[in-house]
């Protein structure tokens, strides 16, 4: 019987043969056939799947129309490629093209599942995620995940997009790389993966054009001292830029061609020790942004040391720790008002590190005896007038003035 059908099938290529061919046909001229599968196991009752590859593949168009045969009908039946187990046994299944031809050996088992070369139509694997791919117009890539028991392919409607691998037989990534959009409308396409008869979509949306503007400026740090101050920005965007600072003292006035940051210092706020805060200012347009540091001395004011005792002494001292102008005033606890004034600094006003000596005055005499406590305040002068902060404490006893 395949002998017979051979050469039937012969004679019809030469006679076909007798025309003439064009170019292309010439050019892609079928080279040889084979199938997806060299062997199936398979259940009785069940299906699968065969499908011819050629060579080359272009040659697909041009060729023959496959028949199929098996050489045991009893065991298994092919039609259009699809295989039906039908009793225990074993037979070959081939596919005719032209005077290529390709077997697929079949082993028909009792039950019981499937074998290593087989796989059922109804337990064919196909599946294609995500089924969508959103692009913001400025191209990349993009991964899909095919799964598969069977070979696929891959088809692009568009040529703005492709896919690489086109084509696989099983499980495998395919990245899809997006064309950047050039035109100021949306656009999509449909990517379409097939298996056999199974088909599976992908929707690619890709936005209209869109340009990103970056954001420059002419400052990116600035070092201010403890009474702040007021500096130029210059900011180049070809798009409209918003500016923010979350931090409340600085006030940013925006100018048509920069921006006007001014940095100040809260008049209640003042560190016990030396330290410098960092202000981040963002610029922003839409889709960039750019920052500007601040990196500011904060004022601070103590005394070292900042615990006093004196027993009939009528001097001790001290030094002034500061990066500010300052005025030293002495604040007695409550019940000490027979001691006011007795303290005396000198001096009594200064500007940063200032060694300082603080007297008892005499203002007593004979037997009596006096006894005290307080604090010691430093009074923000100039921009810092109004600042009272409390750096040190002091005690004294003293009968013999």
């Amino acid at each position: 019987m395949r002998k017979f059908l051979y050469l039937a099938l012969a004679l019809t290529l030469v006679l076909v043969s007798c025309g003439k061919k064009t170019e292309e046909e010439i050019a892609v001229e079928l080279q040889g056939i084979s199938l997806n599968k060299k062997s199936l196991s398979m259940d009785i009752g069940e299906t699968a799947r065969l499908m011819v590859v050629y060579n080359p593949e272009e040659a697909e168009k041009f060729a023959p129309a496959v028949t199929w045969e098996s050489s045991v009908p009893g065991v298994a039946t092919v039609k259009d490629g699809k295989v039906t187990a039908k009793q225990k046994g074993k037979t070959t299944i081939t596919a005719y093209c032209g005077k290529f031809y390709a077997d697929c050996e079949v082993v028909v088992e009792t039950g019981g599942g499937s074998g290593g070369g087989g796989g059922g139509e109804d337990t064919q694997k196909f599946e294609v995620t995500p089924a969508t791919i959103d692009d913001n117009g400025l191209g990349g890539t993009y991964t899909i995940t095919v799964t598969s028991n069977h070979p696929w392919q891959a088809v692009c409607e568009k040529p703005w997009a492709t896919v690489s691998p086109e084509k696989g037989d099983g499980d495998a990534t395919v990245t899809v790389t997006v064309e950047a959009n050039t035109e100021v409308d949306a656009d999509a396409q449909t990517i379409t993966f097939t298996a056999g008869l199974m088909k599976k979509t992908v929707t690619v949306n890709r936005a209209g054009y869109h340009k990103i503007c970056p954001i420059t400026l002419d400052v990116k740090e600035k070092e201010l001292g403890p009474e702040g101050g007021s500096f130029d920005v210059k900011v180049t965007c070809e798009i409209d830029w918003n500016v923010s600072c979350d931090h409340e003292r600085v006030h940013i006035t925006k100018k048509s061609d920069g921006v006007s940051i001014e940095v100040d210092i809260d008049k209640t706020k003042l560190e016990y020790s030396e330290k410098v805060s960092e202000i981040p200012v963002v610029f922003s347009n839409q889709d960039v942004t750019d920052t500007l540091l601040i990196r500011q001395i904060m004022p601070y004011a103590y005394l070292q040391p900042s615990q006093f005792q004196t027993n009939h002494g009528l001097q001790y001292a001290c030094q002034v720790k500061s990066n500010i102008s300052w005025q030293i005033v002495f604040t007695y606890y409550e019940g000490s008002d027979n001691a006011k004034n007795y303290m005396v600094a000198n001096p009594q006003f200064g500007t940063g590190d200032v060694p300082v000596t603080v007297t008892m005055n005499k203002v007593h005499s004979g037997s009596e005896w006096m006894s005290g406590d307080g604090y010691v305040m430093i009074k923000g002068t100039g921009k810092w007038q109004g600042l009272e902060v409390r750096v040190g404490n002091h005690f004294y006893r003293s009968d013999d003035f």
